[in-house]
């Protein structure tokens, strides 16, 4: 986890030294001042985003856990042209068109993914 204090402490020092270069020192303390009176927040927008890059790393993290089980599998959106001769090998003289099939599984899946 990215520590709070330190990354307020760069933005404050970058903030003190574009404020001073630009109107000065005086400017500068006071201005670091209202600074230090905003750092809650900072601090609630810094946890706020974290918190949900967080949760998006752990689902990342769960489905990579399916994967090493072997309950999923990855596939390209497109299926490879490898993909659909197989496809139409294996249900030679079927009524399907194995490749609407499996674009409309791919659709599913990712509906789903998204609940």
């Amino acid at each position: 986890m990215i520590d709070f204090e330190n990354e307020f402490l760069k933005i404050k020092k970058i903030a003190y030294q574009l404020t001073e270069k630009t109107y000065g020192k005086l400017v500068a303390e006071l201005h670091m001042a209202g600074f230090d009176q905003q750092k809650e927040l900072f601090e609630m927008f810094f946890k706020s985003g974290a918190e949900s890059k967080q949760a998006e790393i752990d689902s990342l993290k769960a489905q990579l856990a399916k994967v090493e089980r072997g309950e999923l599998v990855l596939v390209p959106k497109e299926p490879t042209e490898d993909m659909i001769k197989h496809a139409y090998g294996t249900y030679e003289g079927a009524n399907i068109l194995p490749y609407s099939f499996y674009k409309a599984m791919i659709e599913a899946a990712q509906e789903n993914s998204h609940e």
